[in-house]
C-alpha cells in the first residue's frame, strides 16, 4: 500500500490557501485517485471537496470546518514525516523483503 507522502500533503494544503476553489477540487481528485489506498488521506480530501461543493457560491463560509479540515490535514503531515523519519512508515515497504 502506498501512502501520500507529506509532500502531497502540503502541496494540497497550499493549493487550498494560494489557488480557487476549483483548482483545490482538481488536485484534491488528482491525488485521491493516486492514492486510493490511503483511506485517511483520500477521506480528508474527500471532505475538503465536499466542503467546496456545498459552500459553492456562497458569500458566507463556514470557516470554522474549513479551519478543522485544514487542521487535520497538517496533522497528518507532521504525522508522515514522523513515520518516515523512524523509519517505521516507509513507502514502498513492500518491495523491501528484508527489512
Amino acid at each position: 500500500m502506498i501512502l501520500a507522502s507529506h509532500y502531497i500533503i502540503k502541496d494540497v494544503l497550499h493549493t487550498l490557501r494560494n489557488a480557487d476553489d476549483d483548482e483545490t477540487v482538481k488536485i484534491c481528485k488528482k491525488y485521491t485517485e493516486r492514492y486510493k489506498e490511503d483511506s485517511e488521506f483520500t477521506g480528508l480530501c474527500n471532505m475538503l471537496v465536499q466542503y467546496i461543493d456545498e459552500h459553492k457560491g456562497k458569500k458566507a463560509k463556514d470557516e470554522k470546518k474549513l479551519a478543522g479540515i485544514e487542521s487535520k490535514l497538517e496533522d497528518l503531515s507532521r504525522f508522515r514525516v514522523q513515520t518516515a523519519a523512524s523509519s517505521m512508515g516507509l513507502w514502498y515497504s513492500e518491495r523491501r523483503k528484508n527489512i
